[in-house]
């Protein structure tokens, strides 16, 4: 279920419960929920939608974690991992030393914004990095406008989208990967920066912060909305 709150969902909790057949919930967004305000009420019915639950796949530590609080047995609780395909795994990084990487649509919660302002900040010690964004979406426009306002033209790059292929061979070029998602339910495309083997900059708000990434191990962990 991806809307815990739709009618058809509702009915589909509602006949389980009548009939008592197990409810599994399948989920990969109801815990972003979370990262939101909403009343009493609304938090004490999910409360009590989820301890009816036999079991929940979910994404990741996160989704464990959400699980859990909400009432369903720890040992009900699955967490299969996205597949990455095996081209990237195949792709080996060393390319471009100055080369940041952003893969993803390019929409506000993806926090491009805030990786392209962090290029002006740094003016001094990024002075040689050059940003390369993959993808497409409506934010693309706004964005063009503040890499000419913050006169970064000619350190920026806006590729659109890119097939698999594609893709890999720009992983392969790249130095390091950054993920500034302001909110992400996991980052498929952390897995596949990772089997490329590049380090990773992520935010603390990406669902898969703990499984694909380690503070200081193979990438840094950095706070949502700052681009210092």
């Amino acid at each position: 279920f991806t809307g815990l709150f739709f009618p058809a969902v509702l009915l589909a909790w509602l006949v389980c419960a009548a009939f008592r057949k197990p409810i599994i919930l399948a989920t990969t967004s109801a815990y972003g929920w979370e990262q939101h305000s909403h009343s009493g009420w609304l938090r004490r019915l999910k409360k009590r939608l989820l301890s009816l639950c036999s079991a929940a796949v979910v994404q990741g530590g996160h989704g464990e974690r959400w699980a859990r609080s909400y009432g369903v047995p720890s040992d009900g609780i699955f967490k299969p991992f996205k597949p990455v395909r095996r081209l990237f795994f195949e792709t080996s990084c060393g390319g471009d030393g100055n080369t940041v990487l952003f893969v993803g649509r390019l929409v506000r919660q993806k926090g491009v914004a805030t990786l392209i302002s962090s290029l002006a900040d740094g003016a001094r010690d990024l002075s040689s990095a050059r940003l390369c964004v993959v993808g497409d979406g409506v934010e693309r426009g706004r964005l063009k406008r503040l890499v000419r306002g913050l006169s970064l033209a000619g350190r920026v790059s806006f590729l659109g989208r890119a097939t698999d292929d594609r893709l890999a061979s720009i992983y392969a070029r790249s130095a390091v990967f950054v993920i500034p998602s302001e909110y992400e339910l996991w980052g498929r495309v952390v897995g596949e920066a990772a089997a490329c083997g590049l380090p990773i900059v992520t935010t603390s708000a990406v669902g898969c912060v703990g499984d694909l990434v380690v503070d200081g191990y193979n990438g840094f962990v950095v706070p949502p909305r700052n681009p210092k």
